[in-house]
């Protein structure tokens, strides 16, 4: 391989690897990070599938929702903005006694905060992993 492919391999994987570390995307990156954020994140109820099931939803009060099937339960329309609601905490999930889904958008504000070195900047990273995560989970859609 020669210098410069060389180092023009190493800038990608450099700026993969940057991005995934932020919780930022970039194009290249982007189905990658969501879905590395979806597999941390969800997959311990929902299953690695979105259909639930995971390895962490036994002993839930109630069971974990599939999540291929948001489209279908909402008349054909994927649920975006009741997704992000959910996710970043402004609602509940009915369904629940108690809140036994961790309210993500906040864990992914410390994540930002630690990442970036204080508050400056990351409510759009935040909203940017939210964004992400709701677009996979979108891609699940059967």
């Amino acid at each position: 391989m020669s210098a410069f492919s060389h180092r023009n391999c190493l800038a990608v994987l450099s700026t993969l690897l940057l991005s995934y570390s932020i919780g930022t995307t970039v194009v290249a990156g982007a189905t990658l990070s969501s879905e590395a954020d979806f597999g941390f994140s969800c997959s311990g109820c929902h299953g690695e599938d979105g259909r639930g099931g995971g390895s962490k939803a036994f002993g839930l009060g109630v069971e974990a929702p599939d999540l291929t099937t948001l489209t279908a339960h909402n008349k054909g329309v994927f649920p975006r903005e009741r997704l992000r609601r959910i996710i970043d905490g402004r609602e509940d999930i009915k369904t629940h006694v108690d809140r036994e889904m961790p309210v993500w958008g906040q864990i992914f504000k410390l994540d930002a905060e630690q990442g970036m070195g204080g508050v400056e900047g990351d409510n759009a990273t935040v909203q940017e992993r939210i964004e992400g995560l709701i677009d996979f989970i979108e891609t699940l859609q059967r």
